[in-house]
């Protein structure tokens, strides 16, 4: 039998964990016809609301931090002692789909995959960009940015030169980063290059792990199949969640020796500050809200 751990950091995540935790249970009887042996494992960053209770009602281990230490670290509290062949990151806002089994099968039969990822929805039904071929630049997120607060989708994301996902053709794919909603992750390839970098505390720390993985041999992997539906941001405000992108973003640049990057990410944040702080204001006015 193959052994798995699916990991969820919950902070306050009672709204949407339940959900999460009810897509997994409803995929371990046929994970379990495939060979898989699965155990739910939830990282609690000190939650005041009843995500530890919930957790526990789904059967799943609870592991407990004092303090809300973000996602990269909260992975690594179980790093060194999981025996499991596999860790399957799954974010508390996130229902797992069938294809989850298809991520697991791919990574048995490619042993050099040390992550892999497929197709991510929202819960419009619009894809998530994932997989991507290139690395994010100051200008990518700049015009993803632009082309999410203004609606000129065309136009920006024609212009948007660098971190284009994979196209949309063929079984599966080397990739160069993977989006963190629903990750598989080879538990000894994970080890090997020491995990998330606890330096980030939310966002870039899947992007930053994977360059590492690429440059220790092993490969990123982007399968195209549908793996989860993620909420994403349904209870965080647009400003909140793009300062806590940036802060992650400027880190991995700079990592990256990238300091004209960061320089010129200090003229072009203010304006993605002001877009957001419209498409808050819109968004509240709406019903139903946009999703993220």
């Amino acid at each position: 039998m193959i052994t798995v751990a699916v990991v969820i950091v919950a902070f306050n995540s009672a709204a949407t964990l339940e959900a999460c935790l009810r897509s997994v249970t409803v995929l371990l009887p046929r994970l379990a016809e495939a060979g898989y042996t699965v155990r739910t494992v939830v990282v609690d960053n000190a939650s005041t609301d009843h995500s530890v209770a919930l957790a526990k009602t789904y059967g799943a281990e609870v592991v407990c931090n004092t303090a809300n230490v973000g996602f990269g670290p909260a992975v690594n509290r179980i790093r060194d002692d999981a025996s499991d062949e596999f860790l399957l990151l799954i974010n508390p806002d996130a229902i797992l789909l069938d294809g989850t089994l298809d991520l697991l099968n791919e990574a048995i039969n490619k042993p050099q995959a040390a992550a892999v990822g497929g197709r991510i929805s929202r819960q419009s039904g619009r894809l998530h960009p994932n997989g991507f071929v290139s690395w994010p630049t100051a200008w990518s997120v700049f015009s993803e940015r632009v082309a999410i607060y203004t609606g000129v989708t065309t136009l920006m994301r024609l212009l948007r030169l660098n971190q284009k996902p994979v196209p949309p053709t063929g079984w599966s794919h080397k990739v160069a980063h993977l989006n963190g909603a629903c990750l598989l992750l080879r538990t000894d390839a994970f080890r090997a290059v020491g995990g998330f970098d606890e330096r980030f505390f939310l966002y870039l720390e899947e992007t930053e792990m994977c360059r590492r993985l690429s440059t220790a041999g092993y490969d990123i992997v982007f399968v195209d199949v549908p793996t989860c539906v993620h909420i994403g941001g349904a209870s965080t405000s647009e400003i909140a969640r793009l300062r806590l992108y940036e802060k992650g973003f400027r880190l991995f640049l700079s990592l990256d020796g990238q300091k004209a990057q960061v320089w010129i990410r200090t003229l072009m944040f203010p304006v993605e500050l002001a877009l957001a702080a419209l498409f808050d204001c819109l968004r509240s006015w709406m019903r139903p809200r946009v999703p993220w």
